[in-house]
């Protein structure tokens, strides 16, 4: 228990966890849930169709976590690397949302992938923070809060599709949510991320630290 208190009390594990929290939206609150609708309601699509948004992320994430971190490793700082995808991925969601062109769509969304798998370093980052006997404990806490965002804005976003739905119904009374709404509830999404970028600024560079003296 004393492990898991100096953990929850270390600023920098909390701001990893909470920027990796933010930087994961992508996959956990719209790839994972809200993609598929909005493609199909955006395009006509059919679900099989819509549902490749989905599956272009995830290979995305895949393919980029690796040279992501090679990367950082060149440039010399996982946070800095933090930073530029947050940034990219936050632009990058002004043309999915309101360009209309469903090739350009799943393009920006493979793209979209492979810079947020920069949100895999945050782990790295909270395990540099700590000492090594701690450090399973502070990547478990950075993961669980970046679980913890996903939870929370799964059913935010649907809330603010009520709150910007049309009033339109089915035949069976089933809210239909038009492209609108859907591209006014989603641009929560980029505004978490310049919310994750303030946050970020606090980070501590850790990339530096992983051959020092563990610390006391």
């Amino acid at each position: 228990m004393s492990i898991f208190k100096k953990v929850v009390k270390n600023k920098q594990i909390i701001l990893a966890g909470m920027v990796g929290g933010f930087m994961y939206l992508p996959v956990s609150a719209f790839s994972e849930l809200w993609a598929v609708p909005f493609f199909m309601e955006k395009y006509n699509v059919t679900n099989e169709t819509a549902s490749l948004a989905s599956s272009i992320l995830f290979i995305g994430f895949a393919l980029g976590s690796i040279p992501i971190a090679v990367i950082a490793k060149k440039v010399n700082g996982y946070v800095k690397t933090i930073k530029f995808s947050i940034v990219a991925v936050a632009l990058l969601f002004v043309p999915l949302i309101y360009v209309h062109n469903m090739v350009l769509s799943f393009a920006i969304v493979f793209l979209m992938g492979i810079l947020t798998a920069a949100e895999v370093m945050i782990f790295t980052c909270a395990k540099n923070n700590e000492s090594p006997k701690n450090s399973g404990t502070a990547i478990a806490f950075a993961n669980g809060l970046v679980m913890l965002a996903g939870s929370i804005f799964q059913p935010l976003l649907g809330l603010l599709l009520d709150f910007f739905w049309t009033g339109k119904l089915s035949a069976e009374g089933i809210r239909l949510y038009e492209t609108s709404c859907y591209q006014k509830a989603i641009l929560a999404l980029p505004i978490c991320l310049v919310i994750a970028f303030g946050l970020s600024i606090f980070m501590k560079e850790t990339i530096q630290m992983e051959n020092d003296v563990p610390r006391k």
